[in-house]
């Protein structure tokens, strides 16, 4: 599993990333939605401020626990297998590089 571990690091890494653009979106949405002269910009702008915020609150969430599988499977600890299904299983939600993360490390783990 020494491997794979190098995989969950990647994607810690990917996860500041996407947290700093959450937060640019949910920027741009707010500007959009109180700036708004349409119903349809006004969508958009909802629109925004809700997906930069989902990104903004999954990726730190995401980050902690990839760092945290990442370290346990480096050091084999039995448990990280059960914490990177879960991380597995979350990043399936971050679409879409969590979802290809996501099923490579689920055929990983589940692979006989």
């Amino acid at each position: 599993m020494k491997n794979i571990s190098a995989s969950f690091f990647v994607f810690a890494a990917l996860q500041v990333l996407l947290f700093c653009v959450g937060l640019s979106i949910s920027g741009t949405g707010l500007g959009g939605l109180f700036g708004a002269m349409t119903a349809q910009e006004e969508n958009i702008g909802t629109f925004l401020v809700l997906y930069g915020g989902v990104l903004s609150i999954l990726s730190p969430i995401l980050f902690i626990l990839a760092l945290v599988t990442g370290f346990a499977l480096r050091a084999e600890k039995g448990w990280g297998r059960v914490v990177g299904i879960i991380t597995a299983i979350l990043s399936i939600l971050d679409v879409p590089l969590g979802t290809l993360f996501g099923i490579y490390w689920l055929t990983r783990f589940f692979r006989k």
